[in-house]
């Protein structure tokens, strides 16, 4: 199998700059040489790029690759199945959720974590079964648009008519094909509800997911996934330094959601 050009990757041309302890052994180094700092990190976001985020080593001890949605292509989204747990999520701000009327998963959430997964869902126009890269890309494309519509329309069509919900016309909602029954339940992608307040209030990936989209100015809908471990032959879930090395190697940017939460907090 040819593999996916680091310009598929990253959305851009690979760089040519050397990350911080590139070429050390992770273990041995302060975590301030190990992470890239939130700009660095949310510049790349912006940037269409996917970067790795690490939560807590006392909570999963996971890393996340992570790529804001509304610009995801196929080979992107192939890389990062490739890569990766294969369960894909978006992290969908509620305003979303909301407008496409998408119900929690289960009533009562039983997750040590509290994962606020919705029922799953596929676009219905230009795909087939929907677990293809192609069509998760799609889907997860027109996701993030509807995020991109109720944004706008907040901040620029008040008093339009015939809104429905957060600022999509319903000619809007019809011409783009992007009302509820325009994405079909059960699906292949799996949406997860952001808690307002974001990584400063739960401190996970679904959260940061959000964030980094805010702050990089993008709709606010953010893929993710586990980074499995490539050198571990059963597949296991990558944790810190598997997750350091795989970053340098592929020239993504990695920091925290501890440094994401400093860094909210000192703007």
């Amino acid at each position: 199998m040819t593999p996916v050009p680091e310009a598929y990757v990253n959305g851009t041309a690979p760089s040519t700059s050397t990350n911080t302890a590139e070429s050390s052994s992770s273990s041995t180094l302060p975590a301030s040489a190990m992470f890239d700092s939130v700009e660095d990190t949310v510049a790349a976001f912006s940037r269409g790029e996917f970067v790795v985020i690490l939560d807590d080593e006392n909570r999963e001890n996971e890393g996340d690759l992570i790529i804001a949605a509304d610009r995801i292509t196929p080979e992107q989204m192939a890389w990062l199945i490739r890569h990766s747990s294969g369960f894909v999520c978006i992290s969908l701000h509620p305003s979303i959720i909301e407008y496409l009327e998408l119900p929690m998963m289960v009533p009562q959430n039983t997750d040590r974590h509290k994962t606020a997964y919705t029922i799953t869902l596929d676009y219905k126009w230009g795909t087939t079964t929907g677990i293809s890269a192609h069509d998760r890309a799609l889907t997860s494309r027109k996701l993030a648009r509807v995020g991109e519509l109720i944004d706008g329309g907040r901040r620029n069509a008040a008093g339009a008519s015939q809104e429905v919900g957060g600022g999509i016309s319903a000619e809007q909602a019809e011409e783009e094909r992007l009302r509820p029954e325009d994405f079909s339940r059960p699906g292949h992608l799996n949406p997860l509800r952001y808690t307002e307040g974001g990584v400063r209030k739960r401190r996970g990936h679904t959260e940061a997911s959000v964030d980094l989209c805010l702050a990089a100015g993008r709709p606010p809908a953010g893929l993710l996934c586990e980074l499995v471990d490539p050198d571990s032959p059963v597949g296991d879930i990558a944790a810190r330094d598997a997750c350091v090395k795989f970053a340098r190697e592929h020239k993504l940017r990695i920091c925290t959601i501890e440094a994401m939460v400093q860094w909210q907090e000192s703007q």
